[in-house]
């Protein structure tokens, strides 16, 4: 089993077991998805009408803080770590050379 893969699973029984207790009830879904439904969604984005909230971006070395502000439950959108190679670095004309 892969380290998600058991994260998951851990995270499955806790919930289980902490629905039996608390007030809070853990439900399951599953989603059919279809191709159909894809084509949609691809449509949407490419019309730029579904575009993804962004709350904070955080540089590679800020990844430990990125990871404390997920785990702390301040994220109200996608928290981005961005990860850049030494070509971005360079002004963009010399890029194109």
């Amino acid at each position: 089993m892969r380290a998600t893969q058991v994260a998951w699973v851990t995270g499955f029984l806790k919930a289980l077991v902490l629905s039996r207790f608390g007030s809070q009830r853990l439900i399951l879904l599953r989603a059919a998805i279809r191709k159909d439904d894809l084509v949609a969604l691809k449509e949407m984005i490419e019309a730029g009408r579904v575009t993804p909230v962004v709350s904070r971006r955080y540089s590679l070395a800020e990844a430990p803080e990125a990871i404390r502000h997920l785990e702390q439950g301040h994220a109200r959108g996608k928290t981005v770590i961005v990860v850049r190679s030494d070509d971005d670095t360079q002004p963009e004309k010399e890029k194109n050379r």
